[in-house]
This record gives C-alpha cells, structure tokens and sequence, in this order.
C-alpha cells in the first residue's frame, strides 16, 4: 500500500506529537517519583511500610473485638424483653371501670410472662404467669390470651 505525501507528513506529525506528549508525560511521572523519594533512604521506606502493615493488623484485631461485642450485645438484645401488649377490662359486673388490666412482656423467643391485675370491692389480686417460647405454663384467662397473642405478633 502506497501512501500519499500528504497522508505521510500527517502520520509523522502524529506521531511526533504522541512521542512529544510521552516525553512530558515521563519527565513528569519523574518528577513525581524523585519527589516521593527525596531524602528517603531504603531502611526509612521499609520501616514507613512496616508500620502501615502493623496498623492496618491493629486495626483488624480491633475490628474482630468490636465484631465479638456486636454478636454479644445481639444475644442480649434477643433475650431482653422487646415485645409488649396491655389491655384493660373489667371482669366482674359489681366493679364499675376498667380498672383490672393484663400485660404481656416478651423477649425475641416469645419467652417471658404475663401479668394480670384483678380489680374487686374487696381488694386487687396480681397473678403472673410464666410463658416459654409463646406457650404458657399455667392456664390463661381470655384477656391473658388476647394480651399474648398481640405481643407475639409484633416484631
């Protein structure tokens, strides 16, 4: 293939930019590297790298302990009780108001107790009752249900 003067003298003129601007291109990535280096001896640079490497293994230990303690504290969370429900009623026809109530506290395993609040002319009687892994231990009265059933179903 033949080329024309024309299309000769374009290509060198190309050509002799690109070498042009790879010239100024290394002489600054020169510049840049005898910049990184001034004054700094091999032993100054290793050491400069041993110390990153030390931090950097500092700080992933200290990443593991704060992982360690998450996974704790989230175990304490899934035992602490999270889920709630109250209802007031009243139970007898004689006592005027909803001044007797039923509460449910649960952890994350459905697990904790209800409490239960009778309210009569002759005084106020507290039940508690224990529940595992949302099955009550002891039988429950409706609103003792209802009031375990609500907490169970929130999240």
């Amino acid at each position: 293939m033949i080329l024309s003067q024309k299309t000769t003298e374009i290509l060198i003129f190309v050509i002799l930019t690109l070498d042009v601007l790879m010239l100024v291109l290394s002489v600054w990535l020169y510049i840049k590297y005898k910049k990184l280096f001034r004054g700094k001896k091999a032993s100054d640079l290793e050491r400069l790298v041993m110390s990153y490497i030390q931090d950097i293994s500092l700080a992933g230990n200290e990443i593991e302990k704060i992982k360690n303690h998450l996974s704790d504290l989230q175990k304490q969370a899934d035992g602490a009780l999270q889920k709630f429900s109250v209802k007031r009623f009243n139970p007898f026809e004689e006592v005027g108001g909803d001044q007797s109530f039923s509460f449910a506290l649960l952890n994350e395993e459905n697990s904790g107790f209800v409490v239960t609040s009778l309210h009569t002319r002759e005084g106020t009687r507290i039940y508690a009752k224990s529940i595992q892994k949302g099955k009550p231990e002891n039988q429950l009265m409706d609103e003792e249900k209802e009031v375990l059933k609500e907490a169970i179903d929130k999240n």
